[in-house]
């Protein structure tokens, strides 16, 4: 199920996870991330903790990235 507001929600925050490193090749892999989970999560369709989920999930990323894991 397609839902263009979530997916308007979710554009900032997946532009912040690719945008999070500064090593060309870690921004490769993370847009490539990123989009392949704005993809998974507009295929479940709208959920009332799906927002929240994903930031959540986007959160825990960037602190695993900027501590060199």
């Amino acid at each position: 199920m397609y839902s263009p507001k979530i997916s308007q929600d979710l554009i900032p925050m997946l532009k912040l996870i690719s945008n999070s490193s500064g090593k060309p090749m870690t921004y490769v892999v993370n847009t490539i991330l990123s989009y392949s989970l704005y993809v998974f999560f507009l295929m479940l369709g709208p959920e009332p903790n799906l927002h929240e989920s994903l930031r959540t999930l986007i959160d825990d990323s960037n602190k695993e990235i900027k501590n060199g894991k």
